[in-house]
């Protein structure tokens, strides 16, 4: 909420606009909910959670609440949220009585400045004394597709920048070339390695040189590309669907010659199914996750294991119907119904309407079309690698049996403090279908780059 996040920007690593946000909901949730205790631990747990909590037990009184709700979430952490919050502000209240004397940080000065085209990072810094540096340090919601210059700044962007250095920022942008002020953002478009084909054949296809495309998606070793590999073809659409010329010209002489040569009767084709899939969604693989250079000597219930990072593809999208409007897939982790109505640009109540909820989802594409759909879903997941491996590595995994009582999201979130999605890519197939005791269970060791490990 009150934030924006999407594949160029993420504002929830921006400390200013995350923190204005969060005054932002807790205002709506003192609001709502009547009290302070209530509001913060509504941060927490959440506000509709909160306010189950107070109709339940007629009492707004969060002690009482602690003591008498009972909730599959509202356990440790939410409970102790607001008491957390309160030492949290004593101790910044009155930091030199728990630290000693602290030497404070000089505030940087700055000023914002909206973007009012798409440009690119690259375009900014050559055209004004502003470093790429710079614009990364006091930008920290620009993600790395657009640092990278993969994508541009975002039309609308409010562009942090050194106060010193604002004025004439300004001016420059001012007299700078119409050709460098975009209209639309760089499009993407995800392509998967098929079978045999090699970098140079894929830059061949796309109109673009081996070194472009290895350098965008950052491949240091062209030889080393793998089937089922997810690699980013920029440019437009039209461009990136683009094929050369020679080939054009060879599908040109075949139907010549096609039409030329003598008709030959053909048995009559059978009528078309009603449902038809898309072709498989690309694989997500991640670059920074290879299991021949990885190892591990960490164990879990007598198993050594080493980490492998699987090949999974998303659940294909299933077209129904002749006008082929609707359709329906399988729901991904970390996917939500908010995701869905914004890739297939519906609203969360229209897909309330069509689904009961399950992990079968059905789809509407009178706004989109089904490849459209593919492309947004793709990105995402893809945001959601990026960002983790920014600052995370897997150094090995280990085996948990499944006990009574246990579920995998609590075992991921709350014990071993994994990603969701990371833990699917380790069990395939594992999430179609309920997971009954003493199933064997892969989970991951995830740890800060940079962190040295022991392997125990």
């Amino acid at each position: 909420l009150f934030l924006k996040i999407n594949y160029d920007i993420d504002e929830r690593r921006d400390p200013m606009l995350a923190t204005h946000a969060a005054a932002k909901l807790l205002r709506r949730n003192h609001k709502e909910l009547g009290t302070w205790p209530l509001a913060v631990t509504a941060y927490n747990h959440g506000r509709a959670g909160m306010a189950r909590a107070v109709r339940l037990h007629q009492t707004r009184h969060l002690p009482t609440l602690i003591r008498k709700y009972r909730s599959r979430t509202f356990k440790f952490a939410s409970k102790n949220f607001y008491a957390e919050f309160l030492a949290a502000r004593i101790v910044a209240k009155n930091a030199r009585r728990y630290f000693g004397p602290l030497r404070e940080r000089k505030h940087s000065r700055d000023r914002v400045f909206r973007i009012p085209a798409y440009v690119s990072v690259e375009t900014l810094t050559k055209i004004s004394p502003v470093t790429l540096e710079e614009i990364q340090r006091y930008n920290p919601a620009l993600r790395g597709p657009v640092l990278r210059g993969e994508r541009r700044i975002p039309k609308g962007y409010l562009l942090r920048l050194p106060a010193r250095k604002t004025k004439d920022f300004r001016r420059r942008y001012a007299s700078m070339s119409a050709s460098l002020k975009h209209a639309d953002q760089k499009r993407i478009r995800w392509y998967r390695v098929r079978r045999g084909e090699t970098l140079g054949a894929i830059a061949r296809r796309f109109r673009m040189s081996v070194r472009t495309l290895a350098s965008v998606n950052n491949i240091r070793n062209t030889s080393r590309v793998r089937a089922g590999m997810i690699i980013s073809i920029p440019g437009s659409r039209r461009t990136a669907a683009a094929r050369p010329a020679q080939r054009k010209r060879r599908i040109t002489n075949a139907r010549r010659r096609a039409a030329a040569a003598p008709a030959v009767k053909r048995p009559e084709a059978k009528p078309a199914r009603a449902v038809k899939a898309l072709e498989p969604a690309p694989r997500v693989i991640s670059p920074a996750v290879s299991s021949r250079s990885a190892r591990t000597n960490g164990t879990e219930n007598g198993n050594q294991t080493r980490p492998e990072w699987r090949e999974r593809e998303l659940s294909p999208v299933h077209v129904t119907g002749k006008s082929g409007k609707q359709g329906w897939t399988r729901v991904e982790a970390e996917e939500t119904l908010s995701h869905f109505a914004k890739w297939l640009g519906a609203s969360k109540r229209v897909l309330r309407r069509l689904n009961r909820m399950g992990r079968k989802l059905k789809l509407t594409f009178r706004r989109v079309n089904p490849e459209e759909f593919e492309q947004s879903r793709l990105e995402y997941h893809k945001s959601l690698e990026d960002d983790f491996f920014e600052t995370y590595r897997i150094v090995r995994t280990f085996h948990h049996t499944i006990r009574k009582g246990e579920s995998l999201w609590g075992l991921a979130r709350e014990v071993y403090e994994v990603p969701f999605w990371i833990m699917a890519r380790y069990n395939p197939g594992l999430f179609n279908s309920s997971v009954a005791v003493g199933v064997k269970v892969t989970f991951p060791v995830v740890v800060p780059k940079g962190r040295k490990t022991s392997g125990n």
